[in-house]
């Protein structure tokens, strides 16, 4: 498969590659990029909030899925795993935009990181309906995030197997998500009944790993294109 032509933020968002100019030709960007320590703090950061973004999430969806944690109860994960799950989001956000401003030049023409975003938005989209849903929320409200996540991860999986460039990067993922797949399938005996009927609940859950999964893979993939 020859595949599409890599996808970026520069040959898809018009403006995009002016923009990312006259932020790299900034003086106090490149004061910042100059100043090593600076920005490795602020990578080491964003680092810390996604990996306390996708800790809270995979927790929780794991423990729906009664694969971890089953002798703690659902309502009371979601509780403990809530302020860290809000902490997460408006650290990983914050860092996260102060690491694109400072490397815009680069990351405008780098098809992984655009497919980063999308997986990104769905897994939120994934996380905080879940969380809603353990909570009591309504079902309609829930059901359209996870809707909306599903068309937007749908998307970047898309993008991901198509590509050219990112097939590989598509079949690790492929991979992951059908291990993760079994996985389910043989913890499912181990759910209490009473948690078993919430299938919304469950399915926002698999889309919350499969989302965070794609968001590591393609993460990784924007330090190697």
């Amino acid at each position: 498969m020859s595949g599409l032509a890599i996808i970026t933020f520069r040959n898809s968002v018009p403006g995009a590659q002016s923009l990312a100019e006259s932020i790299a030709h900034s003086p106090t960007i490149q004061a910042l990029n100059q100043t090593v320590w600076a920005f490795s703090l602020v990578e080491i950061s964003h680092l810390l909030f996604l990996v306390m973004l996708g800790g809270s999430t995979l927790v929780l969806a794991l423990r729906t899925l009664g694969i971890t944690l089953g002798d703690v109860a659902l309502g009371e994960v979601e509780r403990l795993t809530r302020p860290w799950l809000r902490a997460g989001t408006i650290g990983g956000t914050v860092s996260g935009i102060f690491m694109s401003i400072a490397t815009a030049l680069t990351l405008v023409a780098n098809g992984a990181f655009f497919i980063k975003i999308l997986p990104l938005v769905a897994a939120v989209l994934f996380s905080f309906a879940l969380a809603g849903r353990l909570r009591g929320g309504k079902s309609a409200l829930q059901g359209v995030c996870g809707l909306a996540g599903l068309g937007v991860l749908a998307l970047a999986l898309w993008l991901f197997a198509s590509t050219r460039g990112l097939n590989t990067g598509a079949m690790l993922i492929g991979g992951v998500s059908a291990v993760f797949a079994l996985a389910v399938l043989v913890a499912r005996s181990r759910t209490v009944a009473s948690e078993q009927g919430d299938r919304l609940a469950q399915w926002l859950a698999v889309g919350t790993v499969v989302g965070w999964l794609t968001v590591t893979i393609a993460g990784r993939w924007v330090g190697f294109s």
